[in-house]
């Protein structure tokens, strides 16, 4: 179960209040009580359904390893390197929290998937190979950026995800949406090169290892 900390605020205050009632019989207190008491079950109810009608792809900070996730209303695949897969404990401490507040199935009863091996998944829409996914109209290109405008047009969001210390190619780089860097290990000089390309390209950029999460909109 997941309390945001307005619920948790909200929960307190209606206790609180519930109990001055039974203390001095005073309608108002039941009125207010009843009051905070409607706007819980209301928060409640929109996150169920929210929860309900989710399509995102989420990746995750986890140091040394590949985590994403491909969201469907409530259920999800895992995707990880065979090393995290392995690793159950690792995984849930890194992921769980997120999957809590988004109503979706611990590691333990998800479907996972190896990273870049080549499978389909039509629940999700899902289409895996060694340097890509593909859901709906997202491509994620995985350190490579060998594409032209006109191989990936068709495509409403275009995602480079570099997870690769040996990675020293930006050819392209200005026709993705967005870059994710999942590892620090560039040196400076490759840092001045990639902050010099970032300059030249509209994408937004968000580094992994700055943890939590990040997530996108099928």
């Amino acid at each position: 179960v997941s309390i945001s900390n307005t619920e948790t605020i909200l929960i307190y205050l209606l206790i609180a209040i519930a109990s001055l009632y039974f203390i001095y019989k005073n309608v108002r207190y039941l009125i207010v009580s009843l009051f905070l008491a409607v706007i819980l079950l209301s928060s409640n109810l929109y996150k169920k359904v929210e929860n309900l009608n989710q399509n995102r792809l989420t990746f995750y900070a986890i140091y040394n390893h590949t985590a994403i996730d491909c969201v469907k209303d409530n259920k999800h695949i895992f995707i990880g390197d065979s090393s995290l897969i392995n690793q159950p404990d690792k995984t849930n401490y890194h992921c769980a929290n997120h999957w809590n507040v988004r109503g979706l199935s611990p590691i333990e009863d998800t479907q996972k998937a190896i990273f870049n091996t080549k499978n389909k998944y039509p629940l999700f829409k899902l289409l895996m190979s060694e340097n890509h996914l593909i859901s709906n109209h997202t491509l994620i290109c995985i350190n490579h950026s060998s594409h032209d405008l006109k191989t990936m047009q068709h495509f409403k969001n275009r995602i480079l995800f570099i997870n690769n210390y040996f990675y020293k190619s930006w050819n392209h780089i200005e026709q993705y949406d967005h870059i994710l860097l999942n590892n620090n290990l560039f040196s400076y000089k490759d840092t001045l090169l990639l902050n010099t390309v970032l300059e030249n390209t509209k994408a937004s950029f968000h580094n992994l290892n700055s943890g939590g999460s990040i997530s996108y909109e099928l």
